[in-house]
C-alpha cells in the first residue's frame, strides 16, 4: 500500500499564537493560509524561525487579507520575509511620503528579524525594514523596536545607472574614479559654497600641462599660491597670503591696486627694473591728496659708488624732450649738488629766496642780469676829428655779494673804395647808492684801443669786474657809464659808428 507521509500544519496566527513552539531539529512546520515553511533546529521558537527559502515574496497577513499597513503586525509576526504591494498610493498606510503609483510604481518590502544583544530571548528582538520603488529605484529603510521609527531615504538609482544620495555620501576608501575618458562634472549645480579638501595639507588640481580655468568674480586664496606654469583668472583674484609666480604675470585688465598703506614692488633681488617702456603717458603718484613724498633713488649707496639717476635722456637726435618738475602755484625745488646743464637754460619766473653761498661753487653764474646795448642811430662820414657814445643805467645786484662782469664797446665802419685805418678805446665808470652801507670796486682794462682797417666791427673794449658787498636789508644801486671813443684815421670812410655794447651778469665771488 502506498506510504503518506504528513508534516504539523497549522494557520500562521496559530503558530505565532502558540508562542513557545519549538520544532525538532529537522522537522517541518507548514502555514495551511500562506503555504509557507520552516524547518526546526531543536532550538529557536516559532516565531524565531526563518522561513525555509525565504525569496518567494507575500502579500497577505495570517489571516489571508491583504496587508494595507506597513505598521501591520503580521510583517513581524512572519519573521523574515519580504512583501510585495501593488504600488504606493493612499490605501497603503505609514509608506515614505510622497510616493505614488504612477511614478514609483510597485513596493518591494522586506522584514529582517535580529536580536540587537546577540542573545535568542524574544524581549531583545529587532527589525530593519527596507522599502525599494520598482520603477523610480528609491530605497529607504527603518527600524522597529518597540514602534517603528521615521522613514529614510539612502539611495535612488535609475535606468540609467545613475545614482543620487539625499544625505552625505563618506567615500572611507579614499578614491573617486571614472572610467570616462571625457568630461567629469562633480557638483556642477545648484551647489553656491563648494568647500574641497578642507582638511589637506597638500591639493592637486590638474595635469602638469593643460589650463586650470576659475570662473567665479572673486577667488580667494588664504595661504601661499603658487602657480607654476600659466593661470588665467576671469575677473578679480583675491589673495590674503603671498603668491609665487615661477613664470610671467599679465594683466590683461589693465589696473594693479591695493587696499594697503603701504605696497613694494619688486624690493630685492631685482637689479634692473623695467616700467611702462611703451607707454607714451607715464603718471606717477598723480592722484590729488593733502600732502605728497616721492622719493626716486633716495637708497643709501656705498661709499665711493655713483649714483646715476636719468629722466629723459632718451631722446633721439632731432627731437624734442620736455621735463617738468613742479608746479606754476609755489614750493621749491631743491638741489642739494652740483648741477650741470649742458644745454641752454631758461628761469621763466626768475630767481628768489636766499642763496647759502658755502653751498655753491666759486664762479658760479647764478643770473643773467644785463642786456646788449647799442646806439647806432648816428652815422657819421668824416676824416678827421673824433666822435663819442655814451650809455649810463643803473643796475640792482640780485645777491648782497657778487662779483658782476661786464663786457663793454664795439666800433664799426662801412668803406666804399677806401682804405686805411681808425682808432676807438672804451671806458666804463661806475657809481653808488647812499645806503646801505656797503663798498664796491672796479676793475678792467683802461683806455683799450683796436684799430679798424676796413668794413667791420670790431670789439674795442673788454671784461670789467665790478666786486660789491652790501649790509643791510637789500642789495646796493649802482650807477654804470660805459663810454665808446672813435678817432678819425688817415682815409675818409663813409660810415664810422662807435657803439655802446654791454653784457652783465653775476658771478660767485
Amino acid at each position: 500500500m502506498a506510504t503518506r507521509i504528513q508534516v504539523r500544519r497549522d494557520t500562521a496566527a496559530n503558530w505565532v499564537a502558540a508562542g513557545s513552539t519549538v520544532l525538532a531539529a529537522g522537522e517541518i512546520g507548514f502555514e495551511s493560509d500562506t503555504l509557507l515553511f520552516k524547518i526546526g533546529d531543536g532550538l529557536a521558537q516559532w516565531q524565531n524561525l526563518e522561513y525555509a527559502g525565504g525569496t518567494t515574496p507575500i502579500w497577505k497577513n495570517s489571516g489571508g487579507t491583504a496587508i494595507t499597513d506597513l505598521n501591520d503586525a503580521s510583517l513581524r509576526n512572519n519573521g523574515n520575509g519580504k512583501y510585495l504591494f501593488a504600488g504606493a498610493d493612499a490605501s497603503l498606510a505609514n509608506e515614505p511620503s510622497g510616493l505614488s503609483t504612477a511614478t514609483d510604481g510597485q513596493l518591494m518590502v522586506t522584514v529582517a528579524k535580529y536580536d540587537y544583544t546577540g542573545l535568542t530571548a524574544s524581549g531583545n528582538e529587532r527589525f530593519l525594514m527596507t522599502l525599494q520603488t520598482l520603477t523610480t529605484g528609491k530605497f529607504f529603510f527603518r527600524t522597529y523596536n518597540g514602534s517603528w521609527s521615521a522613514w529614510y531615504l539612502v539611495i535612488t538609482g535609475d535606468s540609467s545607472g545613475n545614482a543620487t544620495v539625499p544625505g552625505d555620501l563618506a567615500v572611507n576608501g579614499a578614491d573617486i574614479t571614472t572610467t570616462s575618458t571625457g568630461t567629469a562634472t562633480v557638483f556642477n549645480t545648484n551647489a553656491t559654497t563648494l568647500n574641497v579638501g578642507q582638511a589637506a595639507t597638500t591639493v592637486s588640481v590638474g595635469a602638469t600641462t593643460g589650463t586650470a580655468t576659475i570662473r567665479n568674480a572673486t577667488t580667494a586664496i588664504t595661504g601661499n599660491a603658487t602657480v607654476g606654469g600659466s593661470a588665467t583668472v576671469g575677473t578679480t583674484l583675491g589673495v590674503t597670503g603671498n603668491t609665487t609666480l615661477t613664470g610671467d604675470l599679465a594683466v590683461n585688465g589693465g589696473d594693479i591696486t591695493t587696499s594697503a598703506a603701504t605696497a613694494t614692488v619688486f624690493d630685492t633681488a631685482a637689479t634692473t627694473v623695467d616700467i611702462a617702456g611703451a607707454a607714451t603717458t607715464l603718471n606717477i603718484a598723480d592722484a590729488a591728496t593733502a600732502a605728497q613724498t616721492i622719493n626716486i633713488g633716495t637708497g643709501v649707496t656705498g661709499s665711493g659708488a655713483t649714483k646715476t639717476i636719468n629722466i629723459g635722456t632718451g631722446g633721439a637726435a632731432g627731437s624734442t624732450t620736455n621735463v617738468n618738475i613742479g608746479d606754476a602755484d609755489g614750493g621749491l625745488v631743491t638741489v642739494n649738488r652740483a648741477l650741470t646743464v649742458n644745454g641752454l637754460t631758461t628761469l621763466a619766473g626768475g630767481l628768489s629766496g636766499t642763496i647759502a653761498y658755502s653751498n655753491l661753487k666759486s664762479g658760479t653764474v647764478i643770473n643773467v642780469v644785463g642786456t646788449v646795448h647799442q646806439d647806432n642811430s648816428v652815422v657819421d662820414t668824416l676824416s678827421s676829428g673824433s666822435i663819442s657814445r655814451t650809455r649810463t643805467w643803473t643796475y640792482t645786484p640780485l645777491m648782497s655779494n657778487s662779483k658782476i662782469v661786464i663786457f663793454a664797446g664795439s666800433m664799426s665802419a662801412s668803406v666804399t673804395g677806401a682804405s686805411g685805418s681808425a682808432q676807438g678805446s672804451v671806458s666804463i665808470t661806475a657809481s653808488q647808492t647812499s645806503s646801505p652801507a656797503g663798498t664796491f670796486s672796479l676793475t678792467g682794462p683802461t683806455n683799450t684801443s683796436a684799430t679798424i682797417t676796413s668794413q667791420q666791427t670790431v670789439f674795442i673794449g673788454g671784461q670789467y669786474l665790478m666786486t660789491h658787498t652790501a649790509s643791510g636789508s637789500g642789495s646796493r644801486t649802482y650807477t654804470l657809464t660805459v663810454t665808446t671813443t672813435r678817432t678819425a684815421g688817415a682815409l675818409n670812410y663813409n660810415m664810422l659808428v662807435p657803439q655802446v655794447v654791454t653784457t652783465l651778469f653775476e658771478v660767485i665771488p
